[in-house]
């Protein structure tokens, strides 16, 4: 009985947890930084409905918020802007699991060319990944 009980709530815990959500500006700006948990609910919308494609990187900032870090190559110019969506510690103080949206811009118009969801390789172990975010 206990057993099923446990097996019931956490199921339903991952099940609610789960779900996406529709991109909001203000919700994605102002996310808890230590996981990310909102954005990671909506960066699926927000790649589904194409609110920062072509667009500059001014626009891009009033609408995200400022980059998490940027990737300039060593040129000066913009090349991507980086934002993190869902941070994983683990048991460590260092995060083991990151994901990220990564955001190409075309140096000649400044614009957004390619929108990428990034997973970085998971270092959690089988225990991290069932307990932690």
């Amino acid at each position: 009985m206990i057993k099923n009980i446990s097996f019931f709530l956490l199921t339903s815990f991952v099940l609610i947890s789960c779900y996406d959500k529709k991109f909001d500006s203000n919700t994605w700006k102002n996310d808890d930084p230590v996981t990310y948990s909102e954005r990671n609910k909506m960066v699926n919308d927000l790649i589904d409905s194409h609110i920062i494609n072509d667009k500059n990187r001014s626009e891009i900032i009033k609408i995200l918020g400022k980059q998490d870090w940027m990737d300039t190559t060593l040129t000066g110019k913009v090349m991507q802007l980086c934002y993190a969506v869902r941070l994983s510690y683990g048991f460590d103080i260092d995060p083991k699991y990151s994901t990220s949206l990564d955001i190409k811009i075309d140096t000649i118009t400044n614009r957004s060319k390619e929108i990428k969801y990034v997973k970085s390789k998971d270092q959690r172990d089988f225990l991290e990944k069932l307990l932690t975010e």
